[in-house]
Order: structure tokens, then C-alpha cells, then sequence
């Protein structure tokens, strides 16, 4: 069976993501790698996702419907940790919230949590925010 560009192209892609990930793992390095939703939706798109320590999705507000939008007014955007590395642990660590509301300030990058992981849900209470 002859393989098409797109998933040779996406197999070289895994190889190399495994290449990086071994090398990158004995430093203090960190490595970004952004993957389009369209790839990650499809089998070969998802075994590159599961090659990375943390995944992480974003979502613009843009994308959201008017009354997602208008509910959540101050915000850009979406942050939802999808993957969290579990490295030689017997107990599994989750974090308090894996949703989080971006805003953008002057000079600074808010992210409020989110305690309803449906934006259509109730309106998320906000905690204390962390400036980066």
C-alpha cells in the first residue's frame, strides 16, 4: 500500500518528534511545537500529541458563539491542559483546574481559572489570577 504525502510527511514528523524528545530530555531544555486542530484531529495527528509531555489547546474567543462571548467579555481566549506529564510517579498529579481564561493586560498575561469546563455552563467563579 502506497502511502500518501500527508502521512509520510506526518510519520516523519513522529520520528523526528521522538528524536527531539530523546535528546531534549537529558538538558534543561524546553521545546514548543505548535499542532494545527486539523492535524490533531486526524490518527496520525494524534500519535505526534502523544509523543509530547504537556498538551495544551487554545481556543480564541473569536471562534466561540455571541453568548460565549458575551459572557466571558474580558477574556481572549481558552487554556485547556489536555496532557500533564507523569514521570516515574505512582500517584497521579492533577492539577486544581485544567481550564484556564486568558486576558491580555498591558504588560502582562493573565490566566483566571475555570471551574466549568463548558463555557456554556454557568459562569465560571474567578480566583486569583496569575500574572506571568
Amino acid at each position: 500500500r502506497s502511502m500518501g504525502a500527508r502521512e509520510e510527511g506526518l510519520r516523519d514528523a513522529v520520528c523526528f518528534m521522538h528524536a527531539l524528545k530523546g535528546k531534549v530530555r537529558g538538558s534543561n531544555a524546553v521545546v514548543f511545537a505548535s499542532v494545527p486542530h486539523e492535524l490533531a484531529a486526524v490518527p496520525e495527528g494524534q500519535r505526534l500529541l502523544r509523543t509530547a509531555d504537556y498538551v495544551i489547546r487554545l481556543d480564541s474567543m473569536h471562534s466561540c458563539p455571541q453568548a460565549v462571548r458575551d459572557q466571558y467579555s474580558d477574556y481572549t481566549a481558552f487554556l485547556h491542559l489536555q496532557k500533564v506529564l507523569r514521570v516515574g510517579s505512582l500517584v497521579t498529579f492533577t492539577p486544581d483546574s485544567l481550564h484556564f481564561l486568558i486576558k491580555l493586560r498591558k504588560r502582562a498575561l493573565q490566566m483566571d481559572r475555570m471551574h466549568s469546563a463548558v463555557p456554556e455552563a454557568a459562569p465560571a467563579r474567578e480566583t486569583p489570577s496569575t500574572d506571568f
